[in-house]
């Protein structure tokens, strides 16, 4: 399991969040919260907008006639292969690829590579196998999901500017990236499982990263080529995945991560 975060590891919003707050919203985070438990003073909610008792966007809209034809003709063509694909993350697919100009080509051409890459790593059947040095990657990044929206939505708390890339180093790039597969997919199981539990459609989530310590020993080549191979990985086999990206405690530097960052980034993000 990912380790613990409390509140009070949470830190205020900053200038940095481009998004607009309100103070009547609140996060609900668990059981500290329904035991009475002091909660930070400001929640991760309050980065967010404020959202409505019932979520009307694209993850809740039920399918067109477009997307029914164009699941129909995915499953199809790739019958065989796709029998761990649900119909939500099919469609989180081809609504993710829906803006391209040559959407329906495209999106069969991605459908497929996202199946070729969960065999190539074995994604599957990466929640049933033990990944070593699991436990000491979410250490180095203390993260984990930290609870939800107060419409359900996942939000998932990384201590990005607290990592040591030395450790990230010693414990090698493909052991890392592994790691990272596996955080991923659990995010994903994470979100069919609390889309039942609502009983609507729901397949993006919340990122919060905290940059506070970030600086230039994060930014150096070797980090940021495979920071960015890790990131075009993710946006072929969870393409779509992200609600929202909420960056707090920014240093200056912060920009020159972010042109990194952003070029990697899934359109539909």
């Amino acid at each position: 399991e990912n380790p613990k975060l409390t509140t009070s590891m949470v830190p205020p919003c900053t200038s940095a969040s481009t998004t607009p707050t309100s103070s009547s919203s609140r996060m609900r985070i668990g059981e500290r919260k329904r035991r009475g438990a002091p909660v930070h003073e400001r929640s991760i909610e309050e980065c967010t907008k404020t959202e409505r008792d019932v979520v009307e966007d694209e993850e809740t809209k039920p399918m067109d006639a477009y997307e029914e034809e164009l699941l129909r003709s995915l499953r199809q063509r790739y019958q065989g292969r796709d029998g761990k694909i649900s119909d939500d993350y099919a469609l989180m697919l081809i609504r993710g690829w829906r803006g391209d100009k040559d959407a329906e080509k495209i999106t069969m051409k991605q459908y497929g590579r996202l199946l070729d890459l969960r065999k190539e790593h074995g994604i599957d059947d990466i929640l049933k196998s033990h990944v070593e040095g699991y436990q000491e990657f979410n250490r180095n990044l203390e993260c984990g999901v930290l609870g939800t929206t107060r419409t359900g939505t996942l939000v998932y708390y990384e201590r990005t500017g607290l990592s040591d890339p030395r450790k990230m180093k010693k414990m090698g790039f493909d052991r890392a990236q592994r790691c990272h597969l596996r955080l991923q997919e659990e995010i994903r199981v994470r979100k069919a499982v609390q889309s039942r539990k609502l009983g609507r459609r729901m397949y993006k989530h919340v990122v919060v990263l905290d940059l506070k310590g970030f600086g230039f020993r994060h930014l150096s080549p070797e980090v940021v080529r495979k920071m960015r191979a890790v990131m075009a990985l993710d946006g072929e086999i969870w393409p779509g995945a992200l609600k929202k990206v909420i960056v707090v405690n920014t240093p200056w530097v912060f920009q020159k991560a972010w042109s990194i960052a952003k070029v990697t980034l899934h359109p539909a993000t």
